[in-house]
C-alpha cells in the first residue's frame, strides 16, 4: 500500500479551518490483494477515522490552550 496524508489550513471568518486528508492506494493488482482490500478495507477505514478524530481533538486542545496565552 502507498499511503498519503496531510493537513490544509484555510482562513475562516472566525479563525482557521483545519482539514486533513488521507488515502491509500494498493500497488498490487493481484486477485488476493483485491480480496484482502475488499474484506478488510472498511475496517481499516473505520480505524483510520478514529485515529484522525483523536488527532483533531489533540490539535484543537493545543490550539485552544495557546490562544488563551
Amino acid at each position: 500500500m502507498n499511503y498519503t496524508s496531510g493537513f490544509t489550513l484555510k482562513p475562516d471568518a472566525t479563525g482557521m479551518i483545519l482539514e486533513m486528508y488521507f488515502s491509500g492506494e494498493s500497488e498490487s493488482t493481484s486477485r488476493i490483494s483485491k480480496i484482502f482490500t475488499a474484506v478488510f478495507g472498511r475496517l481499516g477505514a473505520r480505524v483510520t477515522r478514529k485515529f484522525m478524530a483523536k488527532d483533531f481533538e489533540d490539535i484543537a486542545a493545543k490550539a485552544e490552550s495557546l490562544a488563551g496565552k
